[in-house]
């Protein structure tokens, strides 16, 4: 029997018989990990508070390898996001981002700029940063962890070195205007730009730029990840987008 200890963040849950949850954690050093989370929605649980919402949690997992479901022998708060549910519209988001990286990483792939960047956006929206904002930049810098990001200086069809580039939605890439020509694509300004590039300074978006941002990074996720982000709809529902 192998005991893992390890930083989390839950992704999902999924009830399982009467009282217990498969959980899908995303851990710090291990990536992906699902978990059976016996009894974990009883009244008297110890689990219950703790996989209640995204707090960074510290689990003990329980497996017989490293391939099959472990079992959570236990899971304390280290980090408190209690924020979240004060907000609908904050919680759509964060709900979005930890779909993003659920569908965007495979199990057992640790991934430490990814759980940053994670955190960091969880973060952002549980002090009440502006929701769209926050996830937009958070999604592209989970992108460029998830190794999906793009070379903002060069097209990536004629390799011509520019700083002038625009989304090519049939490629799913960044090209030139040269190379666009006759399809549809999506210009982003220099901030935009900036912020999908994963920068870790201040970028400073308007409301336009946030949501094209957005739709940019959700469109890669989904071209990658091979699946819709379900809590999209929701969120672009609550934004009226």
């Amino acid at each position: 029997m192998i005991t893992l200890a390890d930083e989390a963040l839950v992704l999902r849950r999924i009830p399982y018989g009467e009282t217990s949850l498969v959980v899908h954690f995303f851990t710090r050093n291990h990536g992906l990990m699902a978990a059976m989370a016996k009894g974990a929605r009883g009244i008297k649980s110890a689990h219950r508070a703790p996989l209640a919402a995204m707090h960074t949690l510290t689990v003990q997992l329980r497996l017989r390898d490293m391939t099959g479901m472990a079992t959570l022998h236990s899971a304390d708060i280290l980090y408190g996001r209690h924020g979240l549910t004060a907000s609908p519209l904050c919680l759509a988001a964060a709900q979005v981002a930890t779909e993003a990286v659920y569908r965007g990483v495979a199990s057992g792939d640790g991934n430490q700029p990814l759980f940053h960047a994670l955190s960091q956006t969880l973060d952002g929206l549980n002090r009440g940063q502006s929701p769209a904002e926050t996830l937009a930049k958070g999604l592209a810098q989970m992108l460029t962890a998830m190794g999906y990001g793009f070379d903002m200086q060069r097209c990536h069809r004629c390799e011509t070195g520019t700083s002038s580039l625009a989304y090519s939605w049939q490629s799913g890439q960044m090209v030139c205007s040269a190379c666009c020509r006759g399809e549809r694509f999506l210009l982003l300004s220099e901030s935009a730009c900036r912020a999908f590039a994963g920068s870790q300074g201040e970028v400073s978006l308007s409301g336009e730029e946030t949501s094209l941002l957005y739709r940019l990074a959700v469109a890669t996720l989904e071209k990658h990840g091979k699946a819709k982000l379900v809590s999209d709809t929701f969120f672009r529902q609550y934004l009226g987008w």
